[in-house]
């Protein structure tokens, strides 16, 4: 719909939610007293049935607007790895570009911009030893990595909005072996 010479605007949205699969039997959704709740209702479901309200509205009161392109992708809270590529090439090809994300707080303030985000991961090689015949032979990559982690905590400044996450942790084969391996991915914003 809209007016067809001059370039789209682009309505960006995600379905996916952060919530685990079984959360709908501890936190159903239901509408209460005029509102809905439920995984995912705030982000993003919201922001999407608005849009497809604000689009009904014009095409239902005639109203001339640029045409209109809406992107919904499946994979925005683990990446976007899979849809990555089309959302840059429609925004490339678009005027502007409206992501559809909810307002934070109790104001709910409409957001004008938003921080980065980079995961990464971060390995530590140690020295297998037996832990209970010789463990100053060994060097244990998870102690390492704890102290690591520590260190990158120290970045952290929720006034500039600076969040570091070590949100996985793998490491070691057995209790009674000062682990040779260990790793952890880190979500920073």
């Amino acid at each position: 719909a809209g007016v067809s010479e001059i370039k789209p605007v682009l309505l960006l949205g995600h379905t996916d939610t952060v919530w685990e699969l079984g959360t709908l039997k501890h936190m159903p959704f239901r509408v209460d007293d005029g509102r809905v709740w439920g995984p995912g209702v705030l982000d993003m479901k919201a922001g999407i049935a608005i849009a497809m309200h604000a689009l009904g509205l014009l095409r239902e009161h005639n109203i001339p607007h640029a045409p209109v392109r809406m992107l919904f992708v499946s994979d925005e809270e683990v990446g976007s790895h899979s849809s990555r590529s089309i959302t840059e090439r429609l925004a490339l090809e678009s005027q502007a570009v409206l992501v559809l994300e909810p307002g934070q707080g109790l104001e709910g303030a409409v957001k004008t911009s938003r921080k980065g985000v980079g995961v990464y991961e971060l390995k530590v090689t140690g020295v297998a030893a037996h832990a209970g015949v010789e463990p100053g032979q060994g060097a244990s990559a998870i102690h390492e990595l704890a102290h690591q982690i520590e260190i990158l905590k120290s970045f952290i400044d929720f006034k500039r909005g600076l969040t570091v996450n070590a949100g996985l942790i793998k490491g070691g084969t057995r209790s009674n072996v000062v682990a040779a391996d260990a790793w952890a991915e880190v979500d920073v914003r």
